[in-house]
């Protein structure tokens, strides 16, 4: 009987250690690595969720050397960002880069690869037809002329370099019509005219004679005549303001010289 109730108290000290051991080891388990290693979770999440560090950004160099007609292109970009030039080369109008792109969608016209740009050209007798047409897609279009001849460029300084060509005309929907050089009222060579349209506003004020009572032209001053005008083709703004006489004589040579 003691043997029998030895044996009895031994397996149930054996069992009950086995069970704490067991739940030791559950517990043990149950309990995250980083719950044991707070610091080292922490880190981790850190190095985790922290941006990567940002690459130092090495200076780009364009190795793109322009043609001094490319760089004139250039320049008149920059200046009209939004315009679709046509730039007068000889006896064509040749578009560049985007420009050209557009041109061959909207006109039919051949695009290539020409140095370091996209290009089109178009004969300059068609200049009209070509204009009229790109405006009725809906764009701005700018006309650069050659500003000098071959026999000025021959004989100046400038003799070794490209043609100066600046933008001789900027047509839109709104000013399209009233370019008679364009909409074919009066086209001269190469489908340009030779007179300006300038939007013109005066105003003139009268001048009290008694007080001014110098002599000479001062006295025989009647008004005070301001002028503002605009050329609808190029925006270009012409102002001014001087003394006139009953006649207007100053205001009708200051219009006559805008026409």
């Amino acid at each position: 009987i003691r043997h029998c109730i030895l044996l009895s108290f031994q397996a149930k000290t054996s069992l009950r250690s086995s069970r704490r051991r067991v739940t030791q080891e559950a517990q043990t388990i149950s309990k995250p690595h980083t719950q044991t290693r707070p610091n080292l979770h922490r880190r981790f999440l850190q190095r985790f969720l922290e941006p990567p560090p940002e690459e130092e950004s090495l200076p780009v160099t364009t190795s793109i050397k322009y043609t001094p007609l490319e760089q004139q292109v250039v320049e008149l970009k920059r200046k009209h960002p939004d315009v679709i030039l046509m730039v007068e080369v000889g006896y064509r109008y040749r578009f560049f880069g985007e420009d050209a792109e557009i041109a061959a969608r909207v006109l039919g016209i051949y695009a290539h690869m020409d140095h370091s740009f996209m290009t089109a050209s178009v004969p300059t007798f068609r200049l009209n037809v070509h204009v009229r047409g790109l405006v009725n897609a809906g764009y701005k279009v700018g006309v650069v002329k050659q500003t000098e001849t071959a026999a000025i460029k021959s004989h100046g300084a400038n003799r070794a370099g490209p043609f100066f060509r600046g933008l001789s005309g900027l047509y839109t929907k709104a000013t399209l019509e009233a370019a008679e050089d364009i909409s074919g009222g009066c086209v001269g060579e190469e489908g340009f005219g030779g007179q300006s349209n300038f939007l013109v506003c005066v105003v003139d004020e009268r001048v009290d004679r008694e007080s001014n009572k110098g002599c000479g032209l001062e006295a025989s001053f009647d008004v005070r005549v301001g002028v503002v005008g605009v050329e609808i083709s190029t925006g270009e703004v012409v102002h001014g303001e001087f003394n006139d006489n009953f006649m207007r004589s100053g205001l009708e040579a200051v219009i006559l010289s805008l026409s």
